[in-house]
Order: C-alpha cells, then structure tokens, then sequence
C-alpha cells in the first residue's frame, strides 16, 4: 500500500488537482494548509491541519501522525513580513539557524527540504504524481504564433533571466521590442503583469511575457506555472503572448489556457 501524502499547500489550482489525483489513486493524503494562503471552503473538506508558515514543530507533528512519507510543496504562497510570523518551538530554532545564512527563494527552500529530509521525509515534485504531461510542450500552442520580432524579445527575456539566475531573481520578466518593462521578484507573476502593463510604450508592439526556471532551483519545490489566470491577465494588460521553457515550465488546464488565448488572439510558445 502506498504511503500517505503529504501536502503542503498554498495557493491555486494544483492543490485541487493533486487532491483529485489521490483520491483516483485511492492514496491517503493529508493537507498542511497554511493560514492565509489556502482555499478555505476547499481544505475543510479534506483530512488537513492548519499551520502558521513558521509553526514547524506543529506541521512536523500533524504529518508523522497521518503516517506521511512523501512530501510535496504545491501552490503559491505570498512570504509575509519577518515580524508577523508567530513561530512554535521548532520553527523559532529553525528560523534562528537561517539568520544570516539563507537569501533568496532558492535558499529558503533549500534549507527547509534539507530540514525536512533529516526528518525522515522524502520530497517529491508535483509532475512525478500527476505525470509529465503537466509540463508544457516545445513549439506554439495557439493558433497563432510569435512573430519575428517576439522571438527576438523571448531570446532578450531568457538571456537576461539566466544572467540573474545565480543572484536567485526572477522566474518571469517582461520584454518589448527589446526594453525590459519588469523582472519577477517577490510579487509574483500576476502583478509583474500589472505592473508592467502600465509601462508599455504604445508606439511599439505589444509586451511578451517569458517564464522559465533558474538555473540553480530545485524543481521539486518551485516549478514555474503558468495557467487561465495567467491567460487573464495578459488579455487585461494587452500583451502579445506569453513564451516559456518547453518541458519545464507546468501549463495548467492546458485546453483551457490554449481556448482562452485562442479567443484573445494571444500567443502560447515553448521555447
């Protein structure tokens, strides 16, 4: 018999599809929903407990006692300020360790899957339980395709995104006939595209967004998504089509994303 799951779960969609996945597979699962971060009405439907993001000794206890052995980080999480977390005795001592030491998303996440290791877990990535066909594909998706010019602009994005790689910035940037309107950091992806939507030039053509992954993160814990918010949200902001790295960027609810971008005459591109 399988080992329960573990699911450590923020935001978004994924949290539901992994849930379906296990209950197709008949594998007990568990949810660590992080306060703040995860779909309420969902959560309380399904075997979970409510953590704080610094609470880890009570996260540790909820999970050895649902009998986990796997571990998955699934869902977008907003980090929240260092003074509005209220940590338990294991998460104060694990925060103190960090000080000074751990920078950047990467290295946060690092450290807590080593953390989680020596606890006896073991950290799988969402493709490896939903299949790899969650990974977007190479080549053009919609019906209509990046121009000469976009591709210009997603060789700009991704040159300057694997430039940043090592300094552990940035999965997304914004790029316009060459200019660089903005680069991800702590905000995420859908207000990157806000934010740069007001800073197009209108005597250009239209921004392209491209996501990839860093060089140096651990793909098990942060995989880039994409999906029919995304799709959304660059109608709203008036842009060409979004391009991402081929089989290593997750494309959720495929169809949908290919139907909305259809409709909006967007692009959907791996390259």
């Amino acid at each position: 018999m399988t080992a329960c799951l573990g699911i450590i779960a923020g935001q978004g969609a994924l949290v539901e599809n992994l849930v379906s996945a296990c209950q197709e597979q008949e594998r007990s699962y568990f949810i660590i929903a992080l306060e703040g971060q995860c779909d309420k009405a969902f959560v309380e439907k399904h075997p979970h407990g409510w953590v704080g993001l610094a609470q880890v000794g009570k996260a540790l206890t909820y999970l050895k006692d649902a009998g986990a052995k796997d571990l998955v980080m699934v869902g977008a999480v907003k980090r929240p300020s260092f003074s509005s977390l209220k940590p338990d005795f294991v998460g104060a001592k694990w925060l103190a360790q960090m000080v000074g030491k751990v920078q950047g998303d990467d290295g946060l996440l690092r450290y807590i899957t080593e953390k989680l290791e020596a606890e006896g877990f073991r950290i799988v990535g969402v493709e490896s339980l939903l299949g790899e066909a969650l990974l977007g594909d190479k080549g053009t998706l919609t019906q209509t395709g990046p121009k000469e010019h976009h591709m210009h602009d997603i060789a700009r994005g991704r040159a300057v995104l694997e430039a940043l790689a090592p300094q552990d910035v940035g999965q997304a940037i914004v790029i316009q006939d060459g200019l660089v309107l903005g680069i991800e950091a702590i905000e995420g992806t859908q207000a990157l595209i806000e934010r740069t939507a007001h800073l197009a030039r209108p005597a250009l053509s239209r921004p392209v967004l491209i996501k990839m992954p860093k060089a140096t993160q651990d793909m098990r814990l942060d995989r880039p998504t994409l999906g029919p918010l995304t799709i959304d949200a660059l109608m709203a902001a008036g842009f060409a089509g979004v391009a991402y790295l081929g089989r290593e960027v997750i494309v959720l609810s495929r169809q949908e994303v290919i139907d909305k971008a259809n409709a909006g005459g967007l692009f959907v591109h791996g390259f």
